[in-house]
C-alpha cells in the first residue's frame, strides 16, 4: 500500500512545519537562523515525491530515520558546545545558603 499524494504531503509536510517552527523559535530567541534547523524542512518537503513511490511503511521508515539522524547530530553538537571539559568539577559555594527566618512555623515559633 503507498501514500496518495494527500497523505505523503499531510505526513511528511506536518513534520516539516513541526521543525520549521523550530526554526522560527531559534531566530526569534537568538536572532540568527540555523543552518541545521533550516535544512530539516527542506529535506522533508524533498522528501514527499519518494513517499510517492515506495510503500506507505518504507515511507515512515525513511521519515523516522531522517529525524532520529537529525536529532543525534544535533544533539552531538550541542552537547560538545555546552560542556567543553566534563572532567573538572564545577564550582561550589563553600557556605551553604541562610536559612529563611522571616517564616514562622505552624506553632508561631
Amino acid at each position: 500500500m503507498r501514500f496518495r499524494q494527500r497523505q505523503a504531503a499531510l505526513l511528511l509536510g506536518g513534520c516539516a512545519l513541526y521543525f520549521a517552527t523550530f526554526c522560527d523559535a531559534y531566530w526569534r530567541m537568538f536572532g540568527r537562523w540555523s543552518g541545521s534547523h533550516l535544512v530539516m524542512p527542506t529535506v522533508l518537503t524533498a522528501l514527499i515525491p519518494l513517499a510517492l513511490h515506495v510503500p506507505s511503511l518504507a515511507a515512515v521508515s525513511i521519515l523516522l530515520v531522517v529525524v532520529m539522524a537529525f536529532k543525534v547530530a544535533e544533539h552531538a553538537r550541542t552537547s560538545a558546545k555546552a560542556d567543553p571539559r566534563p572532567d573538572e568539577p564545577s564550582p561550589r559555594p563553600d557556605d551553604p545558603a541562610p536559612a529563611d527566618k522571616s517564616r514562622v512555623g505552624c506553632r508561631g515559633q
